[in-house]
């Protein structure tokens, strides 16, 4: 069960304990209304609906990217976290770009983010992984697209020899 689930799951246990005190409980009740408050900021916060189950993320998942540009999300948005998987024995860099797909290039458009992605083998990937529940991590105006390449360079458009496993949670 991931971190988000686990709080969401702990917050609707103890609203439904304080929300389930009869009448006969009522001070215990009335002094439990701050922390349902809190509790409920909990939805807010990890942007989930009331029911406690859904995290409000969205997840783009590619098994195969390279240097082919692909679409995260084809408006605005934001990036709450990622999980890269890297097979191949050098670096690779995943390029982000805040434009529509059909305006990236990879290798002349310049992107917003470049994050390198340590070297990996196909018996022991290199996994880079960011999560940020609270804040966004990258706010894109236009839309958010995405790419694979070998070097670090805006202009590098090389793509490398395996491709990446890629999952990235957004809004």
């Amino acid at each position: 069960m991931a971190y988000t689930d686990q709080i969401l799951s702990l917050k609707t246990k103890v609203v439904a304990q304080i929300e389930g005190l009869g009448d006969q409980d009522l001070a215990k009740k009335n002094d439990s209304a701050a922390q349902i408050a809190l509790l409920r900021n909990i939805d807010a916060i990890l942007g989930s609906g009331a029911s406690g189950g859904a995290t409000g993320f969205a997840t783009y998942t590619n098994i195969g990217l390279t240097s082919t540009k692909a679409s995260v999300k084809d408006s605005s948005g934001a990036i709450h976290g990622w999980t890269f998987t890297n097979f191949n024995v050098v670096p690779v860099y995943v390029k982000l770009f805040d434009l529509a797909l059909a305006s990236v290039t990879v290798g002349t458009t310049v992107p917003v983010k470049i994050i390198p992605i340590p070297a990996g083998s196909a018996s022991n990937p290199a996994i880079f992984f960011v999560e940020t529940l609270q804040s966004e991590q990258h706010l894109f105006a236009t839309a958010i697209v995405i790419a694979a390449v070998t070097g670090i360079a805006a202009a590098s458009s090389a793509a490398p020899a395996t491709p990446l496993y890629v999952e990235v949670r957004f809004k």
